[in-house]
């Protein structure tokens, strides 16, 4: 037996699925690398973000479609790159029409970013996703 062989029998032994990276030092995997610097940072643009469509939907429009719309949580989604921006509205469920409030986000969807991009200090101003709770 040599002594391949001998490692991938006693990595076996002490795990009970072997996976790919079993066996390698986490710090050379680059996808689990993970940087809690940048973590925080990306938690810190989520709360901005949330404060200022807050101010965008309560102040700056005048459709009234979305003052009553109140940003709940702002989250990665899947990186800093892109944020899903959850949602809660004003009014009861039954008054509530989803594609039409959907549609009046789109539209002021330039509105929303450029509010960020002047709230960021940062080169890229991340894409938004708008979802209700």
């Amino acid at each position: 037996m040599n002594s391949r062989d001998k490692k991938s029998l006693e990595i076996e032994s002490l795990c009970a699925q072997l996976r790919d990276e079993d066996g390698i030092d986490p710090k050379y995997l680059k996808h689990l690398d993970f940087d809690r610097k940048n973590d925080r940072k990306t938690w810190q643009i989520c709360k901005l973000a949330q404060k200022t469509l807050n101010l965008v939907f309560i102040g700056e429009t005048a459709n009234a479609l979305l003052q009553n719309l109140t940003v709940s949580t702002v989250v990665p989604f899947p990186d800093k790159s892109h944020l899903l921006v959850t949602l809660d509205t004003g009014f009861e469920p039954f008054n509530f029409d989803r594609e039409a409030v959907l549609a009046e986000l789109q539209k002021d969807a330039g509105r929303c970013r450029c509010a960020l991009a002047e709230a960021l200090s940062r080169k890229k101003v991340p894409r938004l996703s708008f979802c209700f709770r």
